[in-house]
């Protein structure tokens, strides 16, 4: 049970980088470098934190963030 709540926490991280994919195409975001660097960052922390670590949770943060704002971005145009 325990591994499933593990893999759940890693769909930000999966929907993140599907939306700056599905994104990049249409041209909504200008400044894609700036997004991809985001990605990175909260991907390094998310792997690089133990379990539920302060650099681990903010990684998770950072890319439930970087969905949010996409989204908000694509909804908007």
């Amino acid at each position: 049970m325990f591994q499933i709540y593990l893999l759940i926490f890693w769909i930000p991280a999966i929907a993140s980088l599907l939306m700056l994919l599905a994104v990049r195409r249409t041209g909504v975001i200008t400044r894609f470098g700036a997004l991809v660097l985001w990605y990175l960052v909260a991907l390094v922390l998310q792997v690089i934190g133990g379990l539920f670590s302060p650099a681990w949770t903010v990684g998770l943060v950072l890319q439930v963030l970087l969905a949010v704002y996409i989204l908000i971005r694509f909804k908007l145009g």
